[in-house]
């Protein structure tokens, strides 16, 4: 690990040949003066220290290539995977890095991976909505030519989302690498019609190479909805995830799944469902996400049969003063394979969201950081009924170990 470190040292060089002050707007000298002051910091075994520094100056300026490079380090140093790859990824996004700095940020990266063991992720929310049943809007509709009146009243309501997860990444020779991963996720309403949990696991196994991974395994998943037993999800999945091009990251996911409704056997399925997305740095400051989709459901019945095809994207802008905006939009149509057997036709759906989310750097208390976010969906269909939208709000605290 020292001759990593040492290289990302000798390295910077290139980039210090650029006084710190020419990069900030005001306050040169004091900024500077924190910085050496972090430098210093950290050759005397005090990352953390340096972080404190280094964060305030980022803050403020989170354009500053060099801060953020060492920052990158310090966490690196303290053994903060998480923090460390987030800030190395996005110097990758400067326009004008030397190579010696993209091959040592990559060797961190690549080191960072060899290294990783065990993540873990909680969060709880509040999720107020304005349509928490997906209803439609239309009252009466028509079956075999005659009107029959449904009730469509929209419900608002506010629910508690709990979720979390843990992973486990054994090493058992060489780049090799098991996988064994549990996740849940909890809705809970005042109307427990509402309600939805879902309990998930993985076992895998894992090859690491410079710049990426490749794995498959087995899948199991369970759904309660409503306090009943409503979905059994298990299969086969694979992934893929490589830099390429210095600047991108892509992250290839494949699951192949049996679905087994409880209470619907004509639903019973076999899913196959392929989802790239493409990472890329544009700036020291932001990033942007590509992503695409593509299912094909074979169920037992033609009528729950289907394919789906979407797109996404979205963009994370750091600003001056330590706020973070995310934005995400995406779309998706969905096409069954045979009419419906009461409207006598065949549901086409296009269903569209936009989500943004807003988090700020300094809010933190023993690493749970707050954030806030707001969601529309939209989904329209040839066949009224299906036809809804909703607003969805977010506030919630989130943690990544």
């Amino acid at each position: 690990m020292s001759r990593i470190v040492f290289a990302l040292t000798l390295a910077l060089s290139l980039v210090a040949a650029t006084p710190l002050a020419a990069q900030a707007p005001a306050t040169e000298q004091a900024i500077e003066a924190s910085f050496l002051q972090a430098l210093e910091d950290i050759e005397q075994g005090q990352p953390r220290k340096a972080i404190e520094r280094l964060e305030a100056i980022l803050s403020e300026y989170p354009g500053l290539l060099r801060v953020r490079l060492e920052l990158a380090r310090a966490y690196f140093l303290i053994q903060d995977d998480e923090k460390a790859q987030f800030h190395f990824s996005y110097v990758l996004g400067a326009q004008s890095l030397p190579d010696a700095v993209q091959n040592s940020v990559n060797a961190f990266l690549n080191h960072i991976q060899a290294r990783k063991r065990w993540a873990a992720d909680f969060s709880l929310a509040l999720l107020p909505q304005t349509n928490v049943g997906q209803n439609s809007d239309v009252e009466v509709i028509r079956l075999f030519g005659l009107p029959f009146r449904v009730d469509s009243r929209r419900r608002s309501g506010i629910g508690i989302e709990l979720g979390g997860g843990i992973a486990w990444q054994p090493t058992l020779q060489g780049d090799l690498r098991g996988r064994v991963a549990v996740s849940s996720r909890a809705r809970q309403y005042r109307s427990s019609d509402w309600d939805d949990t879902i309990l998930g696991s993985d076992i895998g196994i894992l090859r690491l190479f410079d710049g990426g991974s490749i794995g498959a395994g087995v899948r199991a998943q369970r759904r309660w909805f409503g306090g009943n037993k409503y979905l059994l999800r298990r299969g086969f999945w694979g992934s893929l995830q490589r830099i390429f091009l210095q600047r991108n990251r892509l992250n290839l996911n494949l699951e192949i799944a049996h679905l087994n409704y409880d209470n619907n056997n004509n639903a019973d399925a076999w899913s196959i469902l392929i989802t790239p997305e493409i990472h890329r740095g544009i700036s020291a400051r932001s990033q942007i996400r590509l992503s695409a989709s593509a299912q094909t459901i074979f169920a037992r019945e033609d009528t729950e049969s289907s394919r789906l095809l979407g797109i996404g994207a979205g963009i994370t802008h750091g600003f001056e003063g330590g706020l973070i905006i995310s934005g995400d939009v995406g779309a998706h149509t969905q096409q069954r394979r045979a009419r419906h057997p009461l409207f006598l036709k065949t549901r086409k759906d296009i269903y569209a969201f936009g989500r943004v989310r807003l988090l700020h750097r300094e809010f933190r208390f023993e690493g749970f950081a707050p954030y806030v976010e707001y969601r529309y969906e939209r989904s329209d269909s040839n066949i009224d009924l299906f036809s809804y939208d909703n607003h969805i709000g977010n506030i919630g605290i989130t943690r990544k170990f």
